[in-house]
């Protein structure tokens, strides 16, 4: 259940993102390293 709470967030967090075009050039594997660091998943 907490994960995916966290997962929500990082759903929120990606669209959010996508409106300043930050994501666009952002690895998947690096923004995911970026998710586990910030929930600690």
């Amino acid at each position: 259940m907490r994960k995916s709470l966290a997962f929500r967030k990082l759903f929120l967090n990606v669209k959010n993102t996508q409106k300043h075009q930050l994501i666009a050039n952002t690895p998947l594997k690096t923004f995911y390293t970026l998710y586990k660091m910030r929930w600690n998943v």
